[in-house]
């Protein structure tokens, strides 16, 4: 679960601002990532902790600190790409020009 799902309700927001020594405000601006904010290593150990004391599930202290693990470029694509699509439709919504540059992207030889 992560942050701002977990602090969604507020009751369980002032529970885990206090077990940690912070505010519920400063909980929904890590969440958030309001102006950047992260919190330190030290406060996302605890809200890790304290979380998985508090229940119902433990937030991870990674995202916070890392952000969200980034996708795939294949999934990316695969998001966008269905198979009945010709060349022109597919190239469109990955904005590439040409063929040659949509071979590259599939990994496939391109020939002339």
């Amino acid at each position: 679960m992560d942050l701002l799902t977990y602090i969604y309700d507020m009751n369980r927001r002032a529970a885990l601002a206090g077990a940690c020594g912070t505010s519920p405000e400063y909980l929904w601006q890590i969440a958030t990532r309001w102006r950047g904010k992260r919190p330190s290593p030290e406060l996302a150990a605890s809200i890790e902790r304290e979380s998985g004391r508090l229940g119902p599930e433990q937030v991870p202290k990674e995202p916070m600190i890392f952000g969200p693990v980034a996708q795939s470029p294949r999934a990316v694509i695969s998001a966008l790409v269905d198979s009945r699509m010709s060349k022109r439709a597919l190239r469109a919504p990955l904005g590439l020009a040409t063929d040659a540059h949509l071979a590259k992207v599939l990994q496939v030889q391109w020939s002339r």
